[in-house]
């Protein structure tokens, strides 16, 4: 996590054209948007708190305790937002918004119990 984390960020930071350089372009544009700094705003690795492993939408869908859709993505959102940051080790800072701009582009199951997403915003360059 920590050398995918790295790598977006060295991407975003690389002086290069940004029709080139997809990475770069969003985290600029991100920034400007959430009003944080450029490697804040190429932050690409997203997974649950530390200590969860579900954002238990299932769980809410089986239950029926759910009013709308709305509701189940905000869920998801909040269970599954906390951004990965090399720059700041052991801390998961909840970024919902930066979240919500970034496509799901890959999914990571190291064991079946537990979920982990990690999203790659618009990084088609780097694979």
């Amino acid at each position: 996590m920590n050398l995918m984390d790295r790598a977006v960020k060295m991407a975003a930071e690389a002086d290069e054209d940004l029709e080139m350089n997809y990475v770069r372009a969003h985290a600029i544009d991100q920034a400007k948007e959430f009003g944080i700094s450029m490697r804040d705003a190429a932050t690409r690795v997203f997974s649950n708190a530390a200590g969860s492993y579900s954002a238990n939408v299932g769980l809410t869908l089986e239950n029926g305790g759910w009013e709308d859709e709305q509701q189940l993505q905000d869920q998801f959102l909040n269970r599954k937002g906390y951004a990965f940051n090399s720059d700041k080790p052991g801390e998961m800072d909840l970024q919902t918004d930066l979240f919500r701009v970034c496509g799901i582009t890959a999914l990571n199951r190291p064991r079946a119990t537990q979920l982990s997403i990690i999203h790659l915003c618009n990084t088609q360059t780097l694979f």
